[in-house]
């Protein structure tokens, strides 16, 4: 199995067509097609088939394609960072975020990338957990700073919780729960809710409803923008649950209330998500941990609430 071969494997699933492989290639279709061929006959498996769609993936062909893509980045990434000590280009590192982060954390941190590491180029993606997740595991980012559970089970990535993040019940601020002194379990289910897109958010707010012998809300809309959240929140008669730094500036400014209502809230971890396997560059490592002072600031400045070691106990 050669690197070629990998590359050319990918190009097919990722077009779905030979043609349009072999241009992006360029290379013959005829090249092309003997390269997949010598690829399936080293594996002793079919790695294509035609579909009404197009080309697709067998199932040895997508277990093929979780690998390759992995090694394809790795190889990059190994090439980037010779070059990189060499001092023939610069570092570059990607990095993943939650959209929660938009506004607090990231800003202080690219300010000191600016300043103590100018020679590396960053590239941020923003997109909720489970999107995040997908990207790391295929090697299309170098290490996630976000939101996840208290307890993570994923045995193929490493958590380092650096923040504890709480999320509150909002409302606009003439919302009809918006003056009530204390809001009902029952009264929450009564509305209609705007939801970040995100399984652990709607697993919590399942279990929560559920156990304390309440239906879910009678109508949700999702969405994996917290923009558009955050505008359905103003301008609707919407409720969401939603990290208490990000609607911060907007309860500030009158325009959102926190409802009466403690006893509902998610309270999650937030720090650093690496894979367990391949290697972790230099210039990655030395961003990393500007999150890790950043978020020690944050713990200073705004008290131990946020310390993920106020959770231990004795």
């Amino acid at each position: 199995m050669e690197m070629q071969q990998l590359r050319y494997f990918l190009a097919v699933v990722k077009h779905g067509n030979f043609r349009r492989a072999s241009e992006e290639l360029n290379i013959t279709q005829s090249t092309l097609s003997r390269s997949i061929k010598k690829l399936e006959e080293s594996l002793g498996a079919q790695l294509l088939e035609r579909g009404p769609k197009g080309v697709i993936a067998t199932i040895f062909g997508e277990t093929l394609q979780r690998h390759a893509q992995v090694v394809i980045q790795e190889t990059y990434r190994a090439s980037d960072e010779i070059r990189a000590i060499q001092g023939l280009v610069k570092g570059q590192v990607r990095i993943g975020i939650t959209p929660n982060y938009g506004r607090y954390v990231i800003p202080n941190v690219l300010a000191s990338i600016r300043a103590e590491l100018p020679e590396i180029d960053v590239s941020v993606t923003s997109a909720f957990y489970d999107d995040l997740m997908a990207r790391l595991r295929r090697a299309e980012l170098d290490f996630v700073f976000g939101m996840f559970s208290l307890s993570p089970s994923e045995p193929d990535l490493s958590f380092k919780g650096l923040l504890l993040n709480y999320s509150y019940v909002y409302a606009r601020r003439d919302h009809p729960l918006a003056n009530k002194k204390k809001v009902t379990l029952d009264q929450l289910s009564q509305h209609s809710w705007v939801m970040p897109d995100d399984s652990g958010v709607e697993e919590f707010l399942k279990k929560y409803f559920h156990n304390n012998g309440h239906r879910m809300p009678r109508q949700v809309f999702k969405s994996n923008s917290l923009s558009f959240i955050r505008e359905a929140i103003v301008s609707a008669d919407l409720l969401s649950i939603i990290p208490e730094h990000f609607a911060q500036e907007d309860v500030d400014r009158g325009l959102i209330v926190r409802l009466d209502h403690d006893e509902i809230f998610f309270l999650a971890m937030s720090g650093l998500i690496h894979r367990t396997t391949g290697s972790r560059p230099p210039a990655a490592n030395a961003i990393a941990k500007l999150f890790e002072q950043e978020c020690g600031r944050i713990i200073a400045n705004e008290g131990n609430k946020l310390d993920p070691t106020s959770l231990q106990t004795d």
